[in-house]
């Protein structure tokens, strides 16, 4: 079988046996005794762990990173287009309120020629 420190520095990893790769939940320290007898020694309860290799956590770090930064400049972007869609809606109420001013002035001025 396994050192027993080894497979449990194993079982941090992973709680798949490194030989034939079913999951374990427990791990047991025997004794072998005189004629045999085992004894047990010491018993550690494993919990659920997948082994994820170091590449794979650097390429879903970056891939995170990467989604993060572009959700920021969507962000970005939409932030423009709002604030040039308010700088519309401002430049056409203004540009109804001047019409509005010459429209004023020309009745006033039509009703002064009368």
């Amino acid at each position: 079988m396994f050192c027993f420190d080894c497979i449990k520095d194993w079982a941090d990893v992973t709680n798949e046996c490194p030989y034939c790769k079913r999951r374990f939940h427990e791990i047991n320290k025997y004794s072998i005794g005189e004629g045999g007898s085992l004894t047990k020694l010491d018993s550690v309860k494993v919990k659920f762990k997948k082994q994820v290799y170091e590449e794979e956590v650097n390429y879903i770090e970056e891939e995170s990173i990467l989604k993060q930064k572009k959700l920021f400049n969507f962000l970005k972007l939409m932030k423009i287009v709002m604030n040039a869609e308010q700088m519309k809606i401002k430049m056409f109420f203004f540009f109804v309120m001047i019409v509005d001013f010459i429209v004023v002035i020309l009745i006033v001025v039509i009703l002064l020629l009368k």
